[in-house]
């Protein structure tokens, strides 16, 4: 972040400030219809703690694409390695948000198999983005397993592009994806 003008200008344009904005579709595939899906994992250690430094994820995102929808299931296994409850360690206390395409439909989420009732994922609009927020505690020496399926409406003629944009947080490691 710069208070110049000129400056938080150029770090905006290089993608240096963090902040989420829609990609665009790259253009050599704009020469059909062209569709740019994004996801944006971003998670908030709230347990007032360290237990992230001790946390393992392994992410797989898995898209079936059709002419009328892209079909979503993101499966995070988080496995805590801490050895006690002891302050920097202990539950991985966890507010995670999934910022995806504005127009993408929930359609359950699980945790460790078991589906979340709806209340339980808090859906909002941000910044051209829709959020869906889920609170997960992992505790020592646990995994656990979330399962978000959504999708994406598409409408396309003959033709098009699909493009998933999916956007590391920054300061994590790189986990297997």
């Amino acid at each position: 972040y710069s208070t110049i003008e000129s400056e938080q200008s150029i770090m905006q344009t290089l993608g240096w400030t963090g902040s989420l904005t829609p990609p665009l579709c790259p253009s050599r595939l704009s020469v059909v219809d062209c569709f740019v899906d994004n996801l944006s994992q971003v998670e908030a250690n709230i347990g007032i703690n360290k237990a992230n430094y001790y946390l393992d994820r392994t992410i797989n995102h898995k898209i079936n694409v059709s002419r009328t929808s892209a079909q979503h299931t993101r499966t995070i296994t988080f496995d805590n390695k801490s050895q006690s409850n002891s302050w920097p360690k202990g539950t991985y206390k966890n507010y995670i948000r999934f910022f995806v395409n504005p127009n993408a439909q929930l359609e359950k989420a699980l945790i460790n198999g078991s589906e979340l009732a709806i209340n339980q994922v808090i859906q909002t609009q941000e910044d051209g983005f829709k959020v869906m927020g889920i609170r997960v505690d992992v505790p020592i020496q646990k995994q656990l397993k979330l399962e978000l399926v959504y999708s994406t409406p598409l409408v396309a003629e003959e033709s098009f592009s699909y493009v998933f944009y999916n956007k590391k947080q920054s300061g994590l490691d790189n986990d297997p994806f």
